[in-house]
């Protein structure tokens, strides 16, 4: 079993992330569901989109997991890193 996770803050500004899931209303899009990671201080965006409904609450904690080592500048996420700190 996964223990929560906290979420990590914004790798621009170390400011308050909030996450939302959003249904994408575009008749022939794919996937369907987004995970809308936003910070309350800068407005940086994030997004991490899923094939299926999220009814069960594991999808969240795996998408925290993967926000977390994003921002922690775990190796296989470094493009994604820099992108959203603002450097090129």
């Amino acid at each position: 079993m996964m223990r929560f996770h906290k979420i990590s803050p914004c790798p621009r500004c170390h400011g308050k992330i909030t996450a939302r899931w959003e249904h994408r209303t575009e008749p022939y899009a794919s996937p369907h569901w987004q995970l809308i990671f936003q910070c309350t201080h800068c407005r940086q965006r994030c997004r991490l989109d899923w094939d299926f409904e999220p009814y069960k609450g594991i999808y969240y904690l795996h998408a925290i997991r993967r926000w977390n080592l994003i921002c922690n500048g775990a190796r296989q996420y470094q493009h994604i890193y820099q992108t959203l700190k603002g450097n090129k």
